[in-house]
């Protein structure tokens, strides 16, 4: 069969599951401007392509289980049987659900497609296997530090991953060394600058003369992050909260009801592009464990207290980055508290996260990945 000649376009394909696959895959297409001006880079949510009634349906189902099954969502995530009995249920899935992809790579005729989530890159492969088609190139960008069975196929020709340590279970699926590249999770160039500490604080009214605990993201939603606050706020020794509500509005009211009772300054934000800026003048961060949000804080070294993680990927981020000795991770906000007290007292584990940091930290990462992946097509 004859195909027409592929086009100077790289796709990056993500979907909407929270906010983390989609500013990868914004960092890697800021990453290829620098290193493959000439190529177009289009990025595109994959849930688009599908009835939204379904993917409503699809999503909500997810939320539920992790909610309100998390045991049982860790069970079916990580255990090898299950993985086993449920690949013949995704094959089938996948090549049923590929057509609309199909489509798209047919309208873009792609040099290269990156997915920085393990479904786009299940379908792109499946897509591929369908045309008989060797076209596109097609690169796995994971987005957490758990590089999970469900991202290995073999059409897949390169595996750009979070650290080294992520090579060892793709070597246990089969993907050979020369396959995979070590380049960090794509984060955005832009933080890899550092602003001046003095500007920084001036920009955002925040005092010089006592630390600051930055709170991102506590599970559970509002109700979650204000008893966090509460458990923080009954510490004895002076700092400042700094509080990113996001798009949650009825958390940013409530934190600015509550910011005169408290006996420690809070600063509520809601949704900020410029979180680098807060991580830079941070000297703690409290957070649930996202792929993009422990990356970014590695590379601002900003020791980590990991709250709340997702079952699944963000339970393997807390664990793999806890035994790597970059992250505390408490077992309620009391022991939270405890650990941030320590560590703006200048206690030892204070170094011991910044050491590890710097082993896994990649600034460049964009820069590094889209490096690879034209690298790739110049082959």
């Amino acid at each position: 069969m004859n195909h027409p000649p592929v086009s100077r376009t790289i796709l990056i394909l993500y979907v909407s599951i929270g906010h983390g696959h989609r500013k990868a895959a914004q960092a890697l297409r800021a990453g290829l401007s620098l290193v493959a001006p000439d190529f177009k880079v289009v990025t595109l949510d994959v849930f688009r392509l599908y009835p939204a009634p379904l993917v409503s349906l699809l999503l909500n189902a997810y939320r539920g289980l992790v909610s309100l099954a998390p045991s049982l969502w860790n069970y079916l995530y990580d255990h090898p049987a299950v993985q086993r009995k449920s690949s013949g249920l995704l094959e089938h899935l996948y090549r049923r659900s590929a057509p609309p992809l199909l489509r798209i790579l047919d309208q873009f005729r792609p040099a290269a497609v990156a997915c920085t989530q393990a479904v786009p890159c299940a379908l792109t492969a499946h897509a591929r296997r369908l045309a008989g088609r060797a076209r596109p190139r097609l690169a796995a960008v994971p987005t957490d530090y758990l590089v999970h069975r469900y991202w290995i196929f073999p059409e897949v020709d390169l595996y750009l991953v979070p650290a080294d340590f992520c090579l060892r279970s793709l070597a246990a699926g089969g993907v050979p060394r020369d396959k995979t590249a070590v380049t960090g999770i794509p984060v955005d160039p832009g933080f890899a600058r550092f602003r001046s500490g003095t500007d920084v604080l001036e920009k955002y009214d925040l005092s010089p003369s006592s630390p600051r605990v930055l709170v991102m993201g506590a599970g559970g939603g509002g109700r979650r992050t204000l008893g966090l606050i509460r458990s923080l706020d009954a510490l004895d020794q002076p700092f400042q909260i700094l509080a990113l509500a996001g798009r949650d509005l009825a958390l940013h009211r409530a934190l600015e009801k509550i910011r005169p009772r408290l006996r420690h300054p809070l600063r509520a934000f809601a949704f900020l592009d410029s979180v680098d800026e807060l991580m830079e003048t941070a000297d703690v961060i409290v957070t649930k464990p996202g792929g993009l949000t422990i990356t970014e804080a590695l590379i601002k070294r900003l020791p980590m207290v990991l709250i709340d993680p997702l079952p699944g990927q963000e339970v393997a981020n807390s664990r793999l980055l806890e035994e790597r000795g970059a992250a505390l991770c408490p077992k309620d906000d009391r022991s939270a508290a405890e650990l941030v007290s320590s560590l703006i007292s200048g206690g030892p584990d204070n170094l011991r996260l910044k050491r590890a940091a710097d082993d896994l930290r990649r600034p460049r990462s964009a820069v590094l990945a889209a490096r690879r992946l034209k690298e790739l097509l110049d082959d």
